[in-house]
């Protein structure tokens, strides 16, 4: 096996692509992006934009997607004889839709999240974020390719769009396993952790609401804001005017090490996931919700999208209606006073993650899917 891997930049902050392609390992024998990083990636390296490309680009972007792109794509193809070709997000694999089609090998597209959202919107001019286009193209190709999904919510979305149920696979992210013992809270602060980005599908908002409410009904405790985002300054001022301000705590984006500190500390995981007001974005999965589950934290956080694939409600948390603040507040305040049920739901949480959301369970996942649209392809050229 041999993988021609299309990735739009390999200088993103996130971890996800890097442990990806560690667990792909061998197999990748070429990636192209328009971003190259051979500083973190020793594995051979394709610009998919050299300096005529953008020079074209300027004059007609067609063109590019018509011949440049193919050409650059069909010569890697040969140079290192891959046989499957895996394409991160449906945005980009449209870039490449011409050769998609003249390509000899499969074509596999894993779809995370906005790429799925079909009726998202622009954050700043609240117009449609895909063009007329997208879709068109999506139709084109939904019937020579195969599609990842990384939820069953992300299916649903495809499933939506007509794409055949035999072209989609579900394959979850994969974590490391980090337990750690669960201690009664004795002469220590309380911590509850919201981690990851400031925007209105995660409801950062709605989580300092609900905080607030359980502080009313008896939680002591301490509300730790990890993240950055569009709703930085909403949460500001939210907290400004709260009266529990001082047990409030935004610390900024954290690196990964700091974040696996902030998992260690804190005793619950807790969001507020919802439908966008602005935009219409869900939540697709939620990393930083299996990654919480890793350390044993149990997670509360609204029903909706592609949570409910790792969040098992009154097993590992507890999945809350959008927009229930006072049901959100009940349930920190429940797990704030109940060391057993936290214990256990704590339990439940690392349990799940060794089943079903593993690093092994990914990489077996990613190469048996590889294997079948390989084989699949080998038949229909036989025939």
């Amino acid at each position: 096996m041999k993988i021609l891997l299309l990735f739009p930049s390999l200088r993103i902050k996130s971890e996800w692509i890097f442990r990806l392609i560690e667990n792909l390992g061998n197999s990748i024998a070429c990636i192209a992006t328009n971003d190259i990083n051979k500083e973190r990636i020793k594995i051979d390296q394709l610009n998919i934009n050299p300096l005529f490309s953008k020079i074209v680009r300027r004059i007609n972007e067609d063109f590019n997607s018509h011949y440049t792109y193919s050409t650059i794509l069909l010569n890697a193809e040969r140079k290192h004889d891959t046989n499957v070709n895996y394409i991160h997000f449906i945005g980009y694999a449209i870039k490449f839709k011409k050769f998609i089609f003249k390509s000899q090998n499969p074509t596999l597209i894993h779809c995370h999240g906005k790429d799925v959202m079909w009726d998202l919107k622009d954050m700043l001019t609240g117009e449609p974020f895909h063009p007329p286009e997208y879709f068109k193209s999506l139709e084109e190709i939904a019937k020579e390719v195969y599609f990842i999904a990384n939820s069953q919510f992300t299916r649903k979305q495809l499933l939506k769009k007509g794409v055949d149920d035999s072209r989609i696979f579900v394959n979850h992210f994969g974590i490391e396993i980090k337990e750690k013992l669960i201690t009664p809270i004795i002469n220590k602060t309380f911590k509850i952790l919201y981690l990851g980005r400031l925007v209105d599908f995660k409801g950062p908002l709605e989580t300092i609401q609900a905080f607030e409410r359980a502080c009313e009904l008896g939680l002591k405790g301490e509300l730790l804001i990890a993240g950055g985002g569009e709703m930085e300054n909403n949460c500001r001022a939210k907290i400004n005017k709260s009266k529990f301000r001082d047990n409030i705590k935004m610390l900024g984006w954290v690196n990964k090490e700091e974040a696996e500190t902030l998992y260690q500390e804190c005793n619950i995981f807790t969001a507020h996931n919802k439908v966008d007001a602005y935009t219409n974005q869900v939540e697709a999965f939620g990393v930083t919700i299996i990654e919480a589950m890793s350390f044993g934290l149990p997670v509360i956080t609204g029903k909706c999208g592609g949570v409910e694939d790792s969040v098992v409600d009154g097993v590992t948390g507890f999945l809350i209606e959008p927009g229930d603040l006072e049901g959100h507040a009940e349930k920190m305040l429940q797990l704030y006073n109940d060391f057993d049920l936290r214990s256990r739901l704590s339990a439940n949480s690392v349990d799940r993650i060794k089943d079903h959301f593993s690093l092994e369970k990914e990489r077996n996942g990613l190469e048996n899917i590889i294997k079948k649209i390989s084989n699949k392809s080998t038949l229909l050229k036989n025939a």
